[in-house]
């Protein structure tokens, strides 16, 4: 039989991820984007309480539920990454902290040393910031007269200059940085001339000698291009997991990602190599635990979903979508004779029509009470309850095999139900609230529905469609929505998402194969499991943090883990089988991530690591989100960090789960957000688009 690739599109951070197996299939879903959320899962029968532990843990990744409509909706892979960073108490470290200092006198520009018999620098520089650093072991016990690092353009202008004379540092622009070092100096110089030839001057003087040396500097194209500095968060030297382990036995998952255990971070300066500038052979997912998607097979599918979500030229979070919802209680009231029922029948008219005044109407509850509601039209009538058994010790409690709903009541018929009968319905409201939401999240909302199965597609979009719905302990409230026509146009922007997304993973997985195919003439089956959408001003931010996603790629699938049964359902009606036997016959699992701006990115966008840089002691067990095994990343000057100038629907391939294949076994490739350092103030001009 065919191997089977199985592709898992990871939201706008990281990941597509696509998984590869022989003989039969393998997939994966992360797609639980928490579209179980309350209301939903109440619409689909299911009491709260007896709802599982696995799905109250994915309620909690969407914190809003607006009468069916599921707004604020995460990545949820991630969903508690953020909380994690946002707990996080982040040290700032120097680049230069934990580097040794170089026995010969050393000038680095960017990351790359500049050599003394050449006179240029390889490759290109990012133009946001370029960092400069000029050190020597001998400097430590050593007094200078003079160290000087001066950058000019083609005319002989200084750009940048800093400099140590006997001891005094001079900072030519207060927009630069400088900073004196033990062993030398360091200058950062800021918002450069894009595709320059700049000249770098280093001078020093000692008692002994004298040397100096020019190097020509090349700056990228535009600034989201070459060698760049950014900054990503790492673990502390001295976390220790099989302490934390120790200490909080089968909890720790839960609490090192809750509130209950203080965490930090290391936040670095580290350089980021542009491939496209690299002097090491093309990358290759088996070797370098990555490589480059310059295909542009996904182009058009992902540019078809960007046209669709922005529909004008207008930025798309500038489309802030309000609306209104009414939280109310639900009520019954016993009818016992023929008199009462009549009276509610006709209050019931009046309300349909939307002439009804407050009218008071019989209500019995208790025995020898003759108790009266009163109901305005601002209440709801819900239902009619028919065939109903009274409680033997109150008659006023009871049972109805039948609910005639009111979408589906002829008020002639009602008059005609058979008594004892209970009116259901909605009163005392609560005050109004108003949810604003981006255009994106619904775009986001769209892209989760594309990797689920038909059936719970449909009964999510009809949850969608319900002016009204049911929630809370007992389905005892209803939340009802007072934005009837803005719920339509939410409903039609989640609509025209899902079917531009399902086109997207149709092209994905399609690729998939043939990129396998390709690259060792093996025939497969691709399934796209997850697939995540982000738009980083659109309440859907990037993660800073190094980091692989699961310890391994069965760790998404294990029983009370990340992901509970219906979110699998697509991948093994594609793939045949059950997913505990499709992950025998995995050839490769990986996240696909792909720029789905129109422009290049600018805006925290994707590092990843060239695993040949990575030593197993840089990586430890750690847990970002309860439930998940994962690793994050210790710094090491070692590593070798790289990203490119994505094109539209340009990306990555990368390994985001260390997992067996034939002939191979991946490793896992650590990867993170990061952010362009830039002279104090300045932000990026434009979001990032990104599909995983």
């Amino acid at each position: 039989t065919k191997p089977i690739s199985s592709c898992l599109l990871h939201f706008a951070f990281l990941f597509c991820q696509t998984a590869m197996l022989a003989s039969t299939n393998h997939a994966a879903s992360l797609w639980l984007l928490a579209l179980f959320a309350t209301s939903f899962l109440m619409s689909a029968g299911m009491r709260d309480e007896k709802r599982s532990q696995v799905e109250n843990r994915f309620v909690h990744a969407t914190d809003t539920t607006m009468g069916g409509m599921v707004f604020n909706v995460q990545d949820v892979a991630h969903s508690s990454i953020y909380e994690y960073l946002s707990r996080a108490a982040v040290v700032e470290e120097l680049a230069e902290k934990g580097s040794s200092s170089p026995q010969k006198f050393t000038v680095k520009a960017n990351g790359r040393d500049l050599e003394w018999d050449k006179d240029a620098r390889q490759g290109r520089v990012n133009p946001n910031r370029l960092k400069i650093s000029a050190r020597w072991a001998e400097l430590l016990s050593v007094n200078v007269s003079k160290l000087m690092i001066k950058l000019s353009d083609a005319q002989e202008k200084e750009l940048c200059s800093a400099s140590l004379v006997e001891g005094v540092p001079h900072l030519l622009r207060q927009s630069d940085q400088m900073r004196r070092l033990k062993d030398g100096l360091a200058v950062a110089c800021h918002d450069l001339p894009v595709n320059a030839e700049l000249q770098l001057r280093v001078e020093l003087e000692r008692t002994s000698d004298t040397r100096g040396q020019s190097w020509k500097v090349k700056t990228a194209s535009d600034f989201s291009s070459g060698d760049a500095q950014g900054r990503i968060m790492f673990l502390p030297p001295d976390y220790n997991s099989t302490e934390l382990q120790r200490m909080h036995g089968e909890l720790v998952s839960h609490i090192v990602s809750s509130k209950q255990l203080e965490n930090r971070l290391i936040a670095r300066e580290v350089t980021i190599f542009d491939a496209d500038y690299s002097d090491q052979p093309p990358m290759d997912i088996r070797v370098n635990g990555f490589e480059l998607d310059k295909s542009g097979d996904l182009r058009e599918a992902a540019q078809a979903f960007l046209q669709q979500l922005h529909v004008s030229n207008e930025e798309a979070t500038k489309e802030i979508y309000k609306l209104r919802r009414q939280t109310m209680s639900i009520k019954t009231c016993a009818i016992l004779t023929r008199e009462d029922l009549n009276t509610w029948v006709q209050a019931a008219k009046h309300h349909t029509a939307g002439k009804m005044s407050p009218t008071e109407l019989p209500c019995r509850k208790e025995p020898d009470e003759n108790e009266t509601i009163v109901m305005n039209q601002s209440d709801v009538f819900l239902s009619f309850g028919e065939k109903c058994r009274q409680n033997p010790q109150n008659k006023y409690e009871m049972d109805c095999e039948k609910k005639v709903e009111k979408d589906k009541w002829f008020l002639g018929r009602i008059v005609q139900l058979q008594l004892p009968v209970k009116v259901e319905f909605a009163t005392d409201p609560w005050p109004a609230q108003t949810e604003e939401i981006p255009r994106p999240q619904l775009g986001l909302i769209g892209v989760t529905l594309a990797t689920t199965d038909p059936e719970t597609r449909d009964l999510i979009m009809k949850s969608l469609q319900k002016e009204a719905e049911r929630t809370g302990p007992g389905l005892a409230t209803l939340v009802k929505v007072l934005d009837v026509e803005e719920v339509k146009v939410i409903t039609d922007i989640i609509v025209r998402s899902a079917e531009a997304a399902q086109k997207l993973v149709a092209a994905m997985e399609h690729r998939s194969s043939q990129w396998w195919k390709n690259k060792t003439g093996t025939d497969t089956k691709s399934v796209c499991f997850h697939m995540n959408y982000r738009h980083t001003r659109g309440g859907m931010d990037g993660l800073p943090v190094a980091h692989i996603d699961a310890i391994h790629v069965a760790e998404w699938f294990k029983p009370g883990g990340a992901f509970p049964p219906k979110s699998l359902h697509r991948a093994e009606q594609l793939l045949g089988m059950p997913i505990k036997d499709a992950l025998k016959h995995v050839v490769v699992t990986f996240n696909e991530w792909i720029n789905a701006g129109p422009e290049t990115i600018v805006e925290l966008p994707l590092t990843v690591m060239d695993t040949t840089t990575l030593d197993r002691k840089d990586v430890e067990l750690a847990w970002v989100q309860a439930m998940l095994d994962s690793k994050m990343v210790r710094w090491s000057e070692a590593h070798r960090w790289y990203y490119r100038n994505l094109q539209p629907g340009d990306g990555y391939m990368f390994i985001t789960s260390p997992h067996e294949g034939p002939e191979h076994s991946y490793s896992g490739t650590p990867h993170s957000a990061f952010r362009f350092i830039r002279k104090e103030n300045a932000t990026a001009s434009r979001p990032r688009q990104s599909f995983e």
